[in-house]
């Protein structure tokens, strides 16, 4: 009986070990400057782990976990493992507003001197949106309030916490360089030089178009607005 009790629980190990895979990574913002202390997650195996001086960690996950890397002053990433990948490189997007400036140097991410060096001379790196899959993830991930909803085959934008009370017009507004579109799926988020969201006061200057709510999107020069 002992035997079968053994072998039971060694089965059971050996299972918990192979359904753990170990994943590295480096966090880094301005695509320049290593952090320490972010906070990383794995949301299946339910471990987290800080990042060390030079920015590195390793976290134990399951199979098709996901990751959620989150620090004060910065946009939160999402990695989803798919098992082909054990090692990930994310950049961090400082958030704009002397708030998040504040929370960066405090938290001692980066000090006084980095952060406005960055600012003067690293902008296009720190908004590189490469890493996101399409627009919607970049609007959900920046903007937690934002939801992507499809409408007769058209993604359209709601602003708001509960999408299940939406009514026939109530999307936000689509600005793209300044003009008004319809339809911003085909765009990459690697266009993107700016994004922005309005709402209420922010978004009065547009008058009732804007009373959903607005998304200002700002393209990169060799971008254009032929998207």
């Amino acid at each position: 009986m002992k035997q079968i009790i053994f072998l039971a629980i060694a089965m059971a190990f050996v299972q918990h070990v192979i359904a753990q895979n170990k994943v590295s990574g480096r966090v880094t913002a301005f695509n320049k400057y290593t952090l320490e202390g972010v906070k990383v997650e794995a949301k299946k195996s339910g471990n987290t782990v800080y990042t060390d001086k030079n920015g590195n960690y390793d976290i134990e996950c399951k199979k098709k976990d996901a990751l959620k890397i989150s620090a004060d002053g910065f946009m939160q990433a999402r990695i989803k493992l798919d098992g082909s990948e054990l090692y990930f490189n994310t950049n961090l997007i400082m958030l704009k507003g002397s708030s998040a400036q504040y929370k960066v140097v405090n938290k001692g991410y980066m000090t006084q001197d980095e952060l406005d060096y960055a600012l003067e001379n690293l902008t296009s790196e720190n908004n590189d949106f490469s890493r996101f899959q399409d627009i919607c993830d970049l609007l959900q991930s920046k903007f937690p309030l934002v939801k992507c909803i499809e409408d007769n085959g058209i993604n359209r934008i709601y602003l708001g916490s509960n999408p299940q009370s939406l009514q026939s017009g109530s999307w936000a507004l689509l600005v793209v360089d300044g003009i008004t579109t319809d339809e911003i799926s085909g765009l990459s988020p690697m266009q993107v030089a700016d994004i922005r969201v309005l709402t209420k006061e922010g978004a009065s200057a547009y008058g009732v178009r804007g009373s959903n709510g607005v998304v200002e999107i700002d393209l990169k020069a060799s971008a254009g607005s032929g998207y």
